[in-house]
């Protein structure tokens, strides 16, 4: 039991750590990013689950959509959906794992406005594994 034990406590370390290197990732490269870049990847941590446009976004940069869509993408190498959808999942795989919230709650904690869309997008990026196999899983290590 005792093996077991440490074996599980290793494997959620890593888990976490892995969680928090991917969190943070976008910024190893900070020391390239324009500032306007910086301020809005900040922005986005904070009001991800928020619902702001690419265009209020590109206005508040002070540049146009299409250059903000490109250098975001040339900097993160994720578009700025597909930045704010990861951020939103790793919030909701949180939740899931530490939290006893209805996959509902979370689906709209997140930023996920229909929970059917929550689930088949988590499900599309997990390998099929859906928000309440996952919170299983999790549970069960």
């Amino acid at each position: 039991p005792v093996l077991r034990t440490e074996a599980l406590c290793s494997l959620h370390i890593v888990d976490l750590l892995t969680q928090l290197l991917c969190a943070v990732q976008p910024f190893a490269a900070a020391e390239h990013l324009p500032t306007y870049l910086e301020a809005l990847l900040r922005q986005l941590e904070r009001t991800y689950a928020g619902e702001v446009s690419l265009d209020e976004l590109a206005r508040q940069c002070g540049v146009s959509k299409y250059y903000l869509s490109r250098q975001f993408r040339q900097y993160t190498g994720v578009t700025l959906q597909d930045y704010r959808t990861r951020m939103r999942l790793n919030r909701a795989k949180e939740l899931l794992r530490f939290t006893d919230m209805p996959v509902g709650e979370i689906a709209f904690a997140c930023g996920f406005r229909d929970v059917s869309h929550f689930i088949r997008v988590f499900r599309q990026r997990e390998d099929g594994v859906t928000p309440l196999v996952y919170r299983k899983q999790w549970q069960a290590r």
